[in-house]
């Protein structure tokens, strides 16, 4: 072989080398993009669940906070009821003492005395 034959032939064999690695670094890239994109549609699903139970669990705590039902559950479920008297301790600030008071509840319908 000649010195031209013998130049041309590594230059061939270089040239061939960057092309598969080329060809190797683009294949890399390309399924690693694909795994991402994998990863990000995995990433919005899980998203929207989350998305979806916290709007749930905000309308658990707004029906939780509702007096009304409160109270509806007290009396129906845990047969709780005014009671007929309440006392209450009235504590002067300067004595520190306290005086027993007794009221009745207030019924709605009823006129005020």
């Amino acid at each position: 072989m000649t010195k031209t034959h013998q130049y041309n032939f590594r230059r061939a064999i270089l040239v061939l080398l960057i092309f598969f690695g080329l060809a190797g670094t683009h294949l890399f890239i390309s399924t690693t993009n694909i795994a991402l994109k994998y990863k990000l549609t995995e990433q919005k699903l899980t998203l929207a669940e989350l998305s979806s139970q916290n709007k749930l669990l905000a309308i658990k705590v707004v029906r939780g906070e509702n007096l009304n039902i409160i109270e509806k559950t007290a009396q129906e479920k845990l047969d709780m009821h005014y009671p007929e008297v309440v006392n209450y301790i009235v504590k002067h600030p300067r004595t520190e003492t306290g005086n027993l008071a007794k009221a009745s509840p207030k019924k709605s319908g009823q006129p005020k005395p």
